[in-house]
């Protein structure tokens, strides 16, 4: 789905045109895709119809009758996890959790760098200019206490 864009110049809020998706009788590659990217991989069906280059509601009904519901079209396709499968997929979801935790502490770290940083510089600046250089000290003290604390 296209997000809203605003006109530089005037603001109006307008969507972009998309081109049309495809559509007609799905083959039996998108079928494997579409049940491998749903079950295996756990994808959205947003996802899904952008990568098959389907409409949303195209990639979901087709996705209902490929699962076993409603009417059969002749085509069919059965995707299954070997136990072996499914304990390697719950041990890649835990290593991207991990991996996701990791990434938003490192962005703390680099905030509270940064934090440093900017007080360290104004103290410079402060300090070659001759400016009073107290009220930095006290920022510069509370920060530490957060770090310790952190």
């Amino acid at each position: 789905m296209c997000k809203p864009v605003k006109c530089p110049q005037c603001g109006h809020e307008f969507t972009p045109e998309r081109d049309k998706p495809r559509s007609g009788a799905w083959t039996p590659e998108e079928d494997e895709l579409l049940l491998r990217g749903y079950q295996k991989e756990r994808k959205t069906i947003a996802d899904l119809a952008e990568e098959l280059d389907r409409s949303q509601d195209a990639t979901r009904n087709r996705l209902y009758v490929l699962r076993g519901a409603g009417k059969a079209k002749g085509v069919t396709a059965a995707v299954s996890l070997s136990a072996k499968e499914f304990d390697e997929m719950r041990a890649a979801r835990t290593e991207v959790k991990n991996a996701r935790k990791v990434v938003e502490q490192a962005k703390a770290t680099e905030r509270e760098l940064s934090a440093f940083y900017a007080v360290g510089k104004r103290l410079l600046d402060a300090r070659q200019n001759k400016r009073v250089i107290a009220p930095l000290f006290a920022e510069l003290q509370k920060l530490v206490e957060n770090y310790e604390n952190f």
